[in-house]
């Protein structure tokens, strides 16, 4: 945790470029082969859930760049807001998994994956600032 609080606006920056970039170009390569996999709608689902993700990653900058100017330590709203941002994106992918299943499957593969690119893009750039600041300490 202690590391996290080292990452500056740049780094954040950085990780959701390089984030939202992995997300088009997967969004991109998902629904061309599901496409021709005859699988169109998981492929437009996945899409939809890369782009909710990236929009409630925003949303999750925005405000913690409204605690930050604002000084607040306590983050309980923010946290609440995530946790019910991403409540209802679930509740979303499953009603559509209920409806449209092809759909729904989808749309909650491309909220994970999206989340597993933004895990992998915050780590790198976590080891390469740890390796430059001499080490884990």
């Amino acid at each position: 945790m202690e590391a996290l609080s080292g990452l500056a606006l740049a780094d954040v920056a950085r990780v959701a470029r390089r984030t939202a970039l992995a997300a088009l170009v997967t969004g991109v390569v998902a629904l061309i082969v599901l496409s021709v996999l005859g699988m169109a709608l998981a492929g437009i689902g996945g899409c939809l859930g890369l782009m909710a993700a990236m929009v409630n990653f925003r949303l999750v900058v925005k405000s913690a760049g409204k605690a930050v100017e604002r000084m607040d330590t306590g983050h309980k709203a923010m946290h609440f807001n995530t946790l019910l941002r991403m409540a209802v994106l679930s509740v979303v992918g499953i009603g559509l998994l209920v409806i449209l299943p092809e759909l729904g499957v989808g749309m909650l593969v491309g909220l994970a994956v999206f989340q597993v690119m933004l895990l992998a893009n915050l780590t790198t750039i976590l080891l390469v600032e740890m390796k430059s600041s001499g080490g884990a300490g």
